[in-house]
């Protein structure tokens, strides 16, 4: 019975692998900064402070798509990553439309799977994440 639900368990993630999906874990973002996603489908960044949100994956069709977004600057600031396997595109924006950017293609590479804590100072003075 225990070799059966293993079975079961590594049939249903046998998309996921297949596909080369991201999940629960910390990546590189574009060597730009990293974020941790964790497993209750939220994220944190961990090189850049204030800066998170959710996480979720979908099928479309047969492909398993991850959508990642968030803010940062106490929200002024939103992030929204669209990723097909492991490659997505990157948009970014403040609320008031003064900084726009989309990065696309921009790879996530998994660094490890237990994430560094969130970072508690934005890198070189940074105002986002992008600039």
């Amino acid at each position: 019975m225990k070799f059966a639900r293993t079975c079961i368990a590594i049939a249903a993630m046998a998309p996921m692998f297949a596909l080369g999906a991201i999940g629960p874990g910390q990546y590189d973002v574009g060597g730009i900064q990293q974020i941790c996603l964790v497993s209750g489908g939220t994220w944190y960044g961990t090189t850049f402070s204030g800066w998170g949100g959710a996480w979720q994956q979908v099928t479309v069709g047969t492909k398993l798509h991850t959508h990642i977004y968030g803010n940062y600057a106490a929200g002024a600031g939103n992030d929204s990553i669209a990723v097909k396997g492991a490659v997505g595109s990157w948009t970014e924006w403040r609320d008031d439309l003064s900084f726009q950017t989309v990065i696309n293609p921009v790879k996530l590479t998994k660094v490890k799977t237990a994430c560094d804590p969130p970072a508690l100072a934005a890198q070189g003075g940074k105002s986002n994440p992008l600039k």
